[in-house]
């Protein structure tokens, strides 16, 4: 008789890091990758300071 074969686990990628903002119920999100200015230029448009 045929014995089953073993279960594989499935790996699932799930981003890690990066930054999440919300405000006035925009969320906005920043991966890991982004630069200190870039992320200040985000959070700038957000508050609408360009």
């Amino acid at each position: 008789m045929r014995q089953p074969a073993p279960r594989r686990r499935r790996i699932v990628a799930r981003p890690s890091g990066g930054i999440e903002i919300e405000i006035d119920g925009v969320v906005v999100r920043v991966g890991t990758g982004a630069s200190p200015k870039t992320i200040a230029a985000v959070i700038g448009a957000l508050k609408g300071g360009l």
